[in-house]
């Protein structure tokens, strides 16, 4: 046959002129002939293909070049990563001297253009182009939501991805991809919608002020969270710690309006307040110990008594439905003075188990009592609460059981001894659960003393709280075993100011930072006092009402004989009162503040910093962003270190640790058991001036 692709010109000279597209197979065509059958033509004209003239040409081109030629034999990915290097670099060579003979005098250039792909080609563009793209990368840095930046990027989508970057750098091709499917589904930008929202203000204000109260979240700070403000921008703020979970917490809701008289008009969905919980995150409590000692210790002696009435089942064999009975209420009584007991105390109650008035008044001095049946809201304690019966029945059935059980084994020695230690102890357990439904009682006194003084501040008017911060521990990046036993930690003070100036509230906080370890006493107390007092001076604050808890340092008597004469001293400002909150239900805004200032120090030991002394606590605070309404001073108090402490003469004041609430009158001080009520007593004091003057002064 005649060869394929072949030179036609020799299959002429034998079969004459035929036609180059004829089947050579056919048997009639004048042109078939015998596979075997050979001239002497054939024989002399070997076939020689393409092929083998473009590897000979090869091979004289890289011979000649000074190369080696090189044939593959096996598939370029079965080659090692060697010899396909060096098949690169040979073809590398080959392309550049082709590109010197076809450009002599820019081979380079004919190089680089044949061989970039061609989405990387730099073709000159025009000023609009120009212009467009630095319109679209305009628009794409100043888009908020990601939809935005989306359909931005999809409107140059027919741009290829290399071209865009160069004008937004960050671009990645993920994210181009979604605007390619973005721009072919046709998507628009939707019309910032105007949203018609529904709601009563008053029954949303109504159940954020239920949320934020002492009966839901406690004042104490549990670490920090970190939330978006308005603007979008993440800040972080303490977090807050409540009692109750969710449903718990709808259910107390929903029940102080009932007992209020206000479910009709002021009770929300149960759906709409879970929501609203959900938004406004906190930590729910899951350790007593250390928040607030009287509740742990309630709690934990309720736990006990049910395991004391199981064992009255298991080893003293008493009747199962009594054992159930005695259960049940045990677990009524838990949960009825751990959250309902809250809503209904009250100030005025013709409940007496509910009556502020009736509880907190003197059962001895008549000159701190209050008596319910006079005055405008004249009472009588005339009815009774069901639930705090069954409080009473259920310590009642407790002793009798008891009693019980020490006459059934009047006998039996050990019996007997086992009983009587369940008995004193079952005494101090109803002693603990007794005091945690005073400590209710009072912690809702207290709150309702905070909000009666925020009620009525004026213009020019402060609220300072004043707290002992728990000792800081030294920090730093890299700490050794030897470094960290024997640690001593360092003193320092919070002073949490809220004051009336133009009409609206603003918080400030001081932080006294100790350089030597002050005692945490009256004298330390009252130069801390002082100094505030100059603080608030300087800005405007014509009167102040301290509140504190009620540590040793706040409430004794020379911190209160002090006051007024350090404010005269002052001058321009006066106290009017001073009041003391229940343990752990006051000082709030003190622990929130401190909890910001650890979480300053403790990324500054994280960065690498070191907080070992005053000197570097001080450093990091005063180096840290968190800087907003806070104010940090390093102090150092007259008497302290080495220098003699001065001895602070005092006049006692009688009853001390009863008393509750000082108000400050030109000539008198007037002691309160509790805040309004006419429980009062005056005291002179002008025989406390020599005390006054030994006050220690901040440097």
């Amino acid at each position: 046959p005649p060869p394929i692709n072949g030179d036609f010109s020799e299959t002429r000279s034998i079969s004459g002129n035929v036609n180059p597209f004829h089947n050579p197979r056919d048997p009639n065509d004048p042109t078939y002939y015998s596979r075997h059958a050979k001239t002497s033509i054939d024989e002399d004209l070997p076939e020689k293909k393409p092929a083998d003239k473009i590897k000979k040409a090869y091979t004289a081109f890289m011979n000649a070049l000074g190369l080696r030629p090189l044939i593959g034999i096996k598939e370029w990915f079965l080659l090692t990563d060697r010899h396909q290097r060096r098949d690169v670099e040979a073809l590398k060579h080959a392309a550049f001297a082709i590109a010197s003979q076809m450009s002599p005098d820019n081979p380079q250039a004919l190089m680089d253009r044949a061989f970039k792909p061609p989405s990387d080609y730099e073709r000159p563009r025009p000023e609009k182009y120009e212009q467009m793209m630095r319109n679209v990368k305009e628009v794409f840095e100043s888009s908020d939501t990601y939809r935005d930046r989306l359909a931005c990027i999809s409107l140059v989508v027919h741009f290829t991805l290399p071209e865009i970057q160069r004008y937004i750098p960050g671009l990645k091709d993920w994210f181009f991809a979604k605007a390619k499917r973005f721009e072919r589904r046709g998507y628009h930008i939707d019309p910032v919608s105007h949203r018609r929202i529904k709601y009563n203000w008053v029954k949303v204000e109504r159940f954020i002020h239920f949320l934020t109260s002492y009966k839901v979240t406690l004042g104490l700070p549990y670490g920090t969270r970190r939330v978006k403000d308005t603007q979008k921008r993440w800040i972080e703020i303490p977090n807050t710690l409540r009692k109750l979970r969710v449903g718990e917490i709808y259910h107390l809701y929903k029940n102080e309006l009932e007992h209020n008289g206000e479910a009709k008009s002021l009770l929300l969905p149960e759906s709409t307040v879970k929501k609203m919980i959900h938004i406004c995150k906190a930590e729910r409590r899951k350790s007593l110990h250390g928040v607030d000692i009287i509740v742990a210790d309630a709690m934990e002696s309720f736990d006990n008594s049910e395991t004391m009435i199981d064992t009255m089942l298991n080893d003293f064999g008493i009747d199962k439905s009594w054992h159930a009975s005695l259960i049940s209420k045990a677990k009524q009584t838990r949960q009825y003075i751990r959250t309902d007991y809250l809503i209904h105390a009250k100030e005025y109650s013709s409940i007496v188990d509910h009556c502020w008035t009736y509880a907190l008044s003197d059962p001895e001095n008549t000159a701190f009592q209050t008596d319910c049946s006079a005055g405008g809201l004249a009472h009588t304690q005339s009815r009774v609460c069901d639930r705090c019966e069954a409080h009473q029945t259920f310590n009642g059935d407790m002793r009798a059981t008891l009693e019980d059980l020490e006459k059934k084994f009047k006998n039996d020695k050990k019996k007997l001894q086992e009983v009587a230690v369940m008995r004193r102890d079952w005494y101090d357990w109803e002693d603990k659960i007794d005091k945690l439904k005073a400590h209710q009682l009072r912690s809702a006194k207290a709150e309702d003393d905070r909000q009666w003084i925020l009620a009525g501040m004026n213009e020019g008017d402060a609220m300072v709280t004043l707290d002992f911060a728990m000792k800081h521990m030294p920090l730093q990046g890299r700490e050794t075993t030897t470094d960290w036993y024997g640690q001593r930690g360092m003193p320092w003070h919070v002073s949490h100011v809220t004051a009336n100036i133009s009409g609206e509230f603003h918080t400030h906080a001081l932080i006294h930072i100790f350089d030597v370890n002050e005692r945490q006493d009256s004298a330390t107390v009252t130069a801390v006092i002082r100094h505030v007092l100059e603080f608030l001076k300087k800005h405007g604050i014509k009167n102040v009402i301290f509140r504190s808890d009620q540590a040793g340092a706040y409430k004794s008597s020379s911190t209160i004989s002090s006051i007024q004469a350090i404010a005269k001293e002052v001058g321009g400002i006066s106290v009017s009162g001073y009041y003391f909150s229940e343990a752990q239900a006051g000082k709030g805004p003190c622990d929130r503040t401190s909890a910001i200032v650890k979480g300053v120090t403790r990324s500054y030991a994280d960065a690498g910093g070191k907080v070992l002394n005053p000197q570097e606590f001080f450093h990091a605070v005063k180096t840290s962003r968190h800087r907003e309404a806070i104010s940090y001073h390093l102090v150092h108090l007259e008497g302290s270190g080495k220098d003699k402490k001065p001895k602070l003469s005092t006049s006692k004041i009688p009853d001390m640790s009863k008393m509750n609430s000082f108000t400050f009158e030109e000539k008198n001080v007037r002691l309160h058991r509790f805040r309004g009520y006419r429980n009062w007593k005056k005291k002179r004091r002008g025989h406390t001036r020599k005390c006054n003057r030994m006050t220690r002064d901040l440097l």
